[in-house]
């Protein structure tokens, strides 16, 4: 029988936490990480919605290495600090999600870290309207207006003439 042993790590800022006392990538991971993410996106294709991947973390807020987790937001709040989560299998790892601290919240016990992936900036691009090709045979009510675009083959597609 095979071990397949994958525990994850995640990365906040320049700390490294995992559910297994463990070096990664040279690093020590803190052995405080309660819960193994649970990653979900979903695009729904009909209504064309893309829906925005959360992520919650469980930390044990217990004192390890002289240091509880809710004493690092005393001198950084955290919020918006790039989280990286991999998952760990012998000698092979792979990156599964990026995202972004949105909201902290801890008791004695736990720290709560929820965080955003990063696809919506990603996806949001803003066309540029201006560097048009020849500016003047587009009519003035036109001018400086989002420019349609259509993907793939669809008959009857409207047309600016």
């Amino acid at each position: 029988m095979k071990n397949t042993q994958i525990y994850p790590v995640i990365k906040i800022g320049d700390d490294y936490f995992s559910t297994n006392n463990t070096t990664f990538e040279g690093n020590y991971c803190k052995p405080i990480l309660l819960n193994i993410p649970s990653i979900k996106q979903s695009v729904d294709i009909e209504s064309r919605k893309f829906k925005i991947s959360n992520v919650s973390l469980d930390l044990s807020n217990f004192t390890v290495n002289d240091e509880r987790f809710s004493d690092r937001l005393s001198t950084s709040s955290l919020i918006n600090t790039e989280v990286i989560i991999y998952f760990v299998h012998h000698d092979t790892s792979e990156e599964v999600y990026k995202g972004q601290v949105r909201r902290i919240s801890h008791n004695d016990e736990k720290v709560k870290v929820e965080l955003e992936d990063l696809t919506q900036q990603k996806i949001n691009k803003d066309l540029p309207s201006e560097n048009l090709p020849d500016t003047n045979s587009v009519p003035d009510k036109y001018k400086n207006s989002p420019i349609p675009m259509v993907y793939g083959h669809v008959e009857k597609s409207p047309v600016v003439a």
